[in-house]
């Protein structure tokens, strides 16, 4: 499947986004989509190269919404793309960093290596709160890394007052290109430790000053506390699920009633509390896995909420999940890769979270691939990606055979992917 400017993936099941055509074509030329329609393509030419896939599905390419391109690691691209994943989301990164990232993403010559790239910047810190705490707790077993730890934190803006909020989003949006803003209300209960936190007034300020600025903003909390924080001050989704206990009707109630969305983030809570680490292992060992993973070596857990079970659970988070998938509450994927063998792993954690939501959620085929592509695109205001339609971005994934039916198999682990596409570009993993 070489790269052509123009071509045509013919007799083919599709998923729009939205809905599926269960054979039909669609025409991409110069890395846009053009036309998306049913039945056999019936305008064939000398320049348009026909792929016809007669039992597979065309589905939108696939959108982390939380990752961590810590250092400038360029495998959050590259491994990210191996897996049908188009787009990555950071959520916190020092802006050198994010400009090495976005360099090479927006390098025409590099999109059948890298996945694109949108970022927070930097996010809305208070001194000693999250995540510096976790930074020098990371940092602990490296040569001189106390000094490189204070190096890299002392770089970043502390928000003190309701006041340095709109600097501080001004600053996000215009100079590191921030497509988001991201918060941060971690308690620390959940979690084995103790910080602390923005003020309520604080909070409620970085949400305006997004707004303002025609961003959303998200915010990061692994406790109940945190996380009904959040939801008061106005934030616009979660960035994970919290451990320590089940749902309640008033949470449910004001997710609804705030229309937020949640990426639950359930494989890196696993690894936040070490369990159903056979899970991982089954992924990992997955031969599509083995055959795209730059580091087979499985990332070990990342263990903060370790010493908090049973009280904090995996199982809580799943619970909870459940329970806004049933009141309507829209849901992302994201995994909260950050690489450095911890955590999920760049792009194969895709494949975990859609399996998840799958099997210990119960949510529909369907539901699962719109949480990894159109509800993302539409909460984060991406209008050229997470849908196959004209006018659209080439982002593409063709999966081998029924993808609903992959979905529903809990003997498949990643799915069975044939090709990707960025931009209408071949992934090089597939050329």
């Amino acid at each position: 499947m070489d790269n052509h400017k123009s071509f045509v993936i013919d007799h083919v099941r599709i998923f729009t986004g939205d809905k599926f055509i269960e054979s039909g074509f669609l025409r991409v030329n110069s890395g846009r989509i053009t036309e998306v329609g049913h039945g056999p393509y019936r305008e064939p030419g000398p320049d348009v190269r026909i792929i016809s896939r007669p039992g597979d599905t065309l589905i939108p390419g696939l959108i982390d919404a939380h990752i961590h391109g810590l250092g400038g690691n360029v495998h959050s691209l590259e491994q990210s793309l191996r897996f049908g994943v188009t787009t990555v989301c950071d959520m916190h990164n020092d802006p050198s960093d994010n400009v090495k990232l976005r360099n090479l993403a927006t390098d025409p010559s590099q999109k059948s290596m890298y996945a694109d790239f949108k970022c927070a910047g930097l996010g809305a810190i208070i001194d000693s709160g999250w995540p510096i705490p976790v930074m020098k707790k990371e940092f602990e077993h490296i040569p001189n890394g106390h000094a490189i730890c204070n190096n890299i934190i002392s770089r970043w803006p502390k928000l003190k007052q309701p006041a340095d909020a709109e600097p501080f989003v001004q600053q996000q949006k215009e100079k590191n290109n921030a497509s988001y803003i991201k918060m941060f209300h971690e308690v620390g209960d959940s979690i084995g430790m103790d910080m602390p936190n923005p003020s309520p007034d604080l909070q409620r300020a970085v949400v305006q000053a997004a707004h303002k600025h025609g961003l959303i903003a998200v915010g990061h909390a692994f406790s109940y506390a945190g996380a009904m924080a959040l939801i008061g001050s106005g934030a616009d989704g979660l960035t994970h699920m919290f451990l320590d206990q089940p749902p309640s009707d008033e949470f449910l109630r004001a997710m609804l009633s705030q229309n937020m969305h949640c990426s639950p983030t359930l494989a890196l809570c696993a690894s936040q509390t070490g369990e159903d680490q056979d899970f991982f292992a089954r992924f990992y060992d997955d031969p599509f896995a083995q055959e795209m993973l730059l580091n087979r070596t499985p990332g070990r857990p990342v263990g903060f909420a370790a010493s908090e079970t049973p009280r904090s659970s995996v199982n809580h988070a799943y619970e909870s999940t459940k329970a806004l998938y049933k009141a309507g509450v829209p849901v992302v994927v994201g995994t909260d890769a950050a690489g450095r063998e911890i955590g999920t792993p760049y792009g194969l954690g895709v494949h975990m979270e859609m399996y998840l939501l799958s099997h210990k959620i119960g949510m529909a085929p369907a539901d699962v691939l719109k949480a990894a592509t159109t509800v993302t695109a539409d909460r984060f205001g991406f209008d050229d990606i997470g849908r196959l339609e004209p006018g659209r971005k080439a982002d593409m994934v063709l999966i081998r055979g029924d993808v609903e039916k992959t979905l529903q198999d809990p003997g498949t682990h990643c799915l069975p992917i044939a090709t990707v596409w960025r931009e209408g570009v071949l992934a090089c993993s597939f050329a």
